[in-house]
C-alpha cells in the first residue's frame, strides 16, 4: 500500500500550526490557567513538522530519481 507521506506530514504540520495560532490568540487564558507552556509545545511541533516535510520531500525526490 502506497501513501503520500509528504501530504500526510504537511497536513499534520498545518494542524499543529492552526493549534498554535489558537493558542496565541488565547495566550492570556492559558497563562491564567498555568498552561503558558502549551504555546512552546505547539511551536516545537510545528518546527518538527517542517523538518519532517523537508525530510519526506527529499526522500520522495531520491526515490523518484534513483
Amino acid at each position: 500500500m502506497e501513501t503520500d507521506d509528504v501530504a500526510l506530514v504537511t497536513f499534520g504540520t498545518v494542524v499543529w500550526a492552526l493549534a498554535l495560532a489558537v493558542a496565541l490568540v488565547l495566550r492570556g487564558r492559558l497563562e491564567d490557567a498555568g498552561r503558558a507552556d502549551w504555546v512552546w509545545v505547539l511551536a516545537a511541533g510545528v518546527f518538527i513538522g517542517l523538518v519532517g516535510v523537508r525530510h519526506t520531500r527529499r526522500r520522495r525526490s531520491r526515490r523518484m530519481t534513483g
